[in-house]
């Protein structure tokens, strides 16, 4: 049972490692938790509703980098702001639903855009730091640490859920693969085998990428071992979200470009290296890197000229639009790129077709 005695004149005494705790836990974003001392001490006690408890259990138990620093980040600017207002957060159950209420109003007026006296409120940004701390919160109640989600009863704003996530056109696709190819070339005419080395890992990746469409970070963790072929097919064994293994069948000829890139340039890397290594071997082999490869995105994309933002993540929208508009069921293209909903294939599938689909584009009135 809950204790329902305590009495907001008496917080929860913190632990005597709390405050070494609060530090480790803003780090966590970033580095391993091997890399904290504190966590050893943290981990052999019973899970409890104190605030520096609960944030590192839960952003511990966020599989990706990116979750974890934006969950992070969000709650941390929750607690200084009830800090500042003089009602302290020790405990999960200090978060109550006025204390909600009063820091959705504090992201509306920090989210808000003037145009003389008329104010926009940006609901995206002030929907995610509630969704952050509505998370925490869910987790705590889970775990039977609590006895309710106080986000759950205030109106949060509806967000219409749309990708931002610009995708290639099968011409801009045949561009951008060209380019990487002469560069592969370039570089094994002018026998600089750093250069060709280079070039030729960034090819088989950006090939992988965009015939695959895995997220940026699977990719970067994938090893040798997790490359399976067999007389009838290839596959990939990733982890996605959640520390999910997902394993699809890949084409043949990311398969055969994959096998020549190792017998060619990793003859003797091990199963457990990495599979896009930007160099090393064994403990040393160092694996590319999400900035790595953005910046690759970025150079190719300026090279062959194509005047849009791409991301990694366009690599991803980008294979989905292409399958969808080959007429693959949405089904399948959800399965391929482990979707848990199909809505959000959806959404992929739905910003690709703005454009074809818009009305205003359909006619030139200056020819009428």
């Amino acid at each position: 049972m809950f204790n329902k005695s305590r009495k907001q004149s008496e917080p929860i005494k913190p632990h005597a490692s709390d405050a070494a705790m609060a530090i480790s836990t803003e780090a966590l974003h970033s580095q391993p938790a091997s890399a904290h001392p504190n966590l050893s001490d943290w981990a052999t006690r019973d899970t409890t509703s104190a605030i520096s408890d609960l944030v590192t259990h839960f952003l511990l138990s966020c599989r990706s980098t990116h979750t974890r620093r934006a969950y992070s980040l969000d709650i941390r600017n929750f607690l200084e702001f009830a800090h500042h207002l003089g009602i302290p957060v020790h405990d999960a159950r200090d978060i109550t639903e006025k204390l909600s209420l009063l820091w959705q109003e504090e992201l509306r007026e920090k989210h808000s855009r003037y145009q003389g006296a008329k104010r926009r409120v940006v609901q995206t940004s002030v929907a995610r730091h509630l969704s952050a701390l509505s998370s925490l919160l869910d987790f705590a109640l889970r775990r039977g640490l609590i006895e309710k989600n106080c986000l759950k009863l205030i109106t949060r704003p509806k967000i219409k859920r749309e990708s931002k996530t610009n995708a290639l056109t099968p011409s801009e696709l045949r561009e951008i693969l060209r380019v990487a190819s002469e560069m592969v070339q370039s570089s094994q005419a002018n026998n600089n085998l750093k250069k060709y080395r280079r070039a030729r890992l960034e090819y088989v990746l950006l090939y992988t990428l965009l015939s695959v469409g895995m997220r940026v970070d699977e990719l970067c963790e994938l090893r040798i071992g997790d490359f399976e072929e067999t007389s009838q097919f290839a596959r990939l064994h990733m982890t996605s979200k959640g520390g999910e293994t997902h394993s699809p069948i890949i084409h043949e000829n990311t398969a055969t470009l994959i096998r020549a890139y190792l017998n060619e340039l990793r003859q003797d890397a091990v199963e457990s290296d990495y599979l896009f290594s930007a160099k090393g071997r064994g403990p040393f082999c160092k694996k590319v890197t999400q900035p790595i490869i953005y910046k690759l995105i970025q150079t190719l994309t300026k090279a062959a000229g194509i005047d849009k933002h791409l991301s990694p993540h366009s690599c991803r929208a980008t294979l989905a639009t292409i399958l969808h508009n080959k007429g693959v069921p949405i089904g399948q293209i959800q399965d391929l790129l482990n979707h848990k909903q199909i809505t959000t294939t959806a959404i992929y599938i739905k910003k690709s077709q703005e454009l074809q689909e818009s009305a205003a584009t359909k006619i030139d009135i200056s020819q009428l």
